[in-house]
């Protein structure tokens, strides 16, 4: 992944080049996010929905909303997307920019995510807007700061017009999961890297083990040591594709005591041993 970014402006273009299998581990930001896929196709999650992108599709992920990305296609995607602060476009909080179109959408905890589709007549001029968007990124020329605010003015603009009609609200249940899968999340990001028992997971949201499992297996579709070891492997290849540890070190900073089982595990996900896929890698960059 590549970033396109300036200090002083709150919005960051990236560009994602996934081969079949690559992902994103589940995250969550107070950014809004456009983004469109370019070539091949991409596999969204967005909390508990599941959104398959294809070549000219669009989409939005609102503030908060807990989303994934993954290749599951069988050839190489690529996909674009601005990561911008509200403000960005709403300005200050007693703006009626914001007050009027920002507030609602970013406080409508229902409406996550919205899909534009490349064949739908309503969804082509949002999507038109967001190819201007990433055009302006790319090239910055002098003023591009005022050209991306109003393509991703009229983006919002769009979109708060959809978000009343077509979205129905969470239950409390449902925003109940959601927090406590967030906390949950946020515990095994922070420690990954040391021994963790579903035990310490679950005391992360105050619940017991049993409602941790249940809550991992009805938001993110599977339990919390399979989503561990699979966050770890994660971070595993890109500390094998991003640095020269050697490979007892990563598995060791990746959380794996016994190299055997690093290597069983790394080579049943990613289909090649950890060296063979620094190799690999190294090789793509060149």
């Amino acid at each position: 992944m590549s970033e396109i970014n300036d200090a002083l402006l709150p919005a960051v273009m990236m560009i994602h080049h996934t081969k079949p299998d690559d992902g994103t581990d589940w995250t969550w930001h107070e950014e809004m996010e456009i983004g469109m896929v370019f070539e091949g196709t991409m596999t969204l999650h967005v909390e508990d929905h599941t959104i398959q992108l294809l070549p000219g599709d669009g989409y939005f992920i609102n503030s908060q909303a807990r989303h994934r990305f993954i290749n599951q296609g069988s050839t190489y995607a690529l996909l674009y997307s601005i990561r911008f602060a509200p403000r960005l476009v709403g300005g200050s909080r007693d703006s009626i920019f914001w007050l009027n179109y920002i507030n609602p959408i970013v406080h409508n905890r229902s409406y996550a995510f919205e899909h534009l589709r490349h064949d739908q007549d309503a969804d082509k001029e949002c999507i038109t807007h967001m190819e201007a968007a990433f055009a302006i990124m790319q090239y910055r020329t002098t003023g591009f700061e005022f050209l991306l605010r109003n393509e991703l003015s009229f983006i919002i603009l769009d979109l708060y017009g959809r978000q009343n009609v077509v979205h129905t609200g969470l239950s409390q249940k449902d925003m109940r999961n959601e927090l406590r899968i967030r906390q949950m999340l946020d515990c095994i990001e922070a420690n990954y890297t040391r021994q963790l028992s579903v035990a310490q997971i679950a005391a992360a949201a105050d619940i017991s083990v049993s409602e941790c499992i249940r809550c991992f297996k009805a938001t993110i579709h599977t339990t919390p040591v399979q989503y561990l070891l699979q966050y770890r492997l994660l971070k595993a290849s890109e500390l094998l594709k991003q640095t020269d540890m050697n490979i007892t070190d990563v598995g060791t900073a990746c959380g794996f005591s016994e190299m055997s089982y690093f290597t069983k595990c790394f080579r049943r996900q990613y289909h090649a041993t950890p060296s063979q896929w620094r190799k690999t890698a190294a090789a793509r960059k060149d």
